[in-house]
């Protein structure tokens, strides 16, 4: 709205009183969203909202017609001309309107692909590029009609990419997981607190099997936002590190009793669970698990129900089988920042329903 305000062609035709309707678009294509406002004289009989739709449309781009700059990257984390061992990754090609600043990337299938060593690394012919051994090669990109050609020099290095899996909380802290870095000798731990994006490097892990790790100084601090990036490192090189995974750090809660209190029913106790900042919290409560198999296998053996107070401690499960053996387990469980969190599960109970 900015740069059509600014434009006074655009601005006219936004602010002018004959216009009695609009029609509004939106599309994208690559990286870039573009918007488009038709505007008519003539009112509007009937408005509609089309489905969304995908469309693939092939332009033959003549460089002779105006002024283009192509460049070639790799899609190797933030190293846009490295390319790591043993592993594929793609190449993509870019074109540039210097009156349009916008990156837009074209079908690597439109193009043929080149490697001048082919020891250092190989690409294939829909422009993924794979490291074979450490040095350096010249990849080269060239249109079917052959008036298009971009060409990169790559420096084969060490794969120093890993990514965050999973964050949990448990009785201990956050558990953080990880993939394994093919090339690491190790990786470095780095977390934030609150929504700041001060991260600090809280652990260093040696060894390159290890692939998690659990935060035991976040253990006692309810109701905390955590962030945390994985940096893999061989030597002195470094990593551009994993995407940011966040938390919200909840402890558990103790599971009181479990009786067979009436026909078919079973009535759970549980102690309260530690008071948490309202900060970023929309909701919050407890999750009750039963199940008649002791490792409570998912399925139709194994419910969940939710008890949407924190203040609650009591809840009766009704509909139950007579003679069976349930076991049952509570967390806690809060809704902060659009996403629902939880507390490691308390240790299980069993009883026996006998009425």
């Amino acid at each position: 709205m900015g740069s059509w305000m600014n434009s006074s062609g655009h601005r006219a035709n936004i602010l002018s009183a004959g216009q009695k309707s609009i029609g509004i678009g939106c599309f994208t294509q690559g990286n870039t969203i573009f918007w488009v406002q038709e505007f008519s004289s003539s009112a509007a009989t009937t408005v509609s909202k089309p489905k969304n739709a995908t469309k693939t449309f092939s332009v033959s781009i003549n460089p002779d017609q105006f002024d283009v700059n192509l460049s070639l990257k790799s899609d190797y984390g933030d190293y846009k001309t490295e390319l790591p061992m043993k592993q594929s990754f793609p190449l993509t090609v870019s074109i540039r309107n210097p009156e349009f600043p916008v990156d837009t990337v074209l079908q690597s299938s439109s193009f043929s692909w080149s490697s001048s060593k082919k020891s250092i690394a190989t690409v294939s012919s829909s422009g993924k590029a794979k490291g074979i051994k450490k040095g350096s090669t010249t990849i080269k990109a060239k249109s079917s009609s052959g008036k298009l050609s971009v060409s990169q020099k790559f420096k084969v290095v060490k794969n120093l990419l890993t990514e965050v899996t999973s964050l949990k909380n448990t009785s201990k802290g956050i558990k953080i997981k990880w993939k394994k870095s093919i090339s690491a000798s190790g990786y470095y731990v780095y977390r934030s607190q609150g929504l700041s994006d001060n991260y600090k490097k809280i652990k260093k892990i040696k060894k390159k099997s290890t692939t998690s790790y659990t935060d035991t100084s976040a253990k006692s601090n309810d109701g905390t936002i955590y962030s945390y990036i994985i940096v893999p490192y061989s030597g002195s090189s470094k990593g551009s590190g994993s995407e940011i995974k966040t938390i919200f750090r909840l402890t558990g809660t103790k599971l009181a009793s479990v009786k067979n209190s009436g026909s078919k029913k079973l009535t759970v106790r549980w102690k309260k669970g530690s008071k948490i900042k309202k900060n970023y919290v929309t909701k919050s409560g407890y999750q009750i698990q039963y199940s008649t198999s002791k490792s409570f296998k998912k399925g139709s053996k194994t419910k969940s129900v939710k008890v949407s107070s924190m203040s609650k401690t009591k809840k009766t499960l009704s509909k139950l089988k007579k003679g069976k053996t349930y076991y049952v387990r509570v967390r806690r469980y809060a809704k902060a920042i659009g996403h629902n969190y939880y507390s490691n599960w308390s240790s299980a109970k069993k009883v026996k329903v006998k009425k």
